[in-house]
């Protein structure tokens, strides 16, 4: 599957998705804006539905999806890797 969607039909001013991303699960892309925040997407056609509420004091860059309702967000300056998991996913997380 492959969906394509210009980052300014999606989000304000000129603004683009970051090179990170991807399939979350089977139905949902995740992706981050340049510089801004991390949103989920349908896997389809790109609509968003929903924006990660990331805690304040957590890694938001980098967010890598394993397909199975599990990211990683990782900052290369401090090298603090995070791993999250969609709550509404089946399944435990394992690593």
């Amino acid at each position: 599957m492959q969906a394509v969607r210009r980052g300014e039909e999606v989000f304000d001013g000129d603004a683009g998705f970051d090179l990170a991303g991807g399939f979350l699960d089977t139905e949902r892309v995740i992706a981050k804006e340049f510089e801004g925040q991390t949103f989920l997407f349908t896997a389809d056609i790109l609509d968003m539905v929903d924006v990660i509420d990331y805690p304040s004091d957590a890694v938001t860059d980098e967010p890598l999806p394993d397909g199975r309702g599990v990211w990683s967000t990782f900052d290369f300056r401090t090298g603090r890797l995070q791993v999250w998991k969609d709550p509404f996913a089946p399944g435990p997380l394992t690593i």
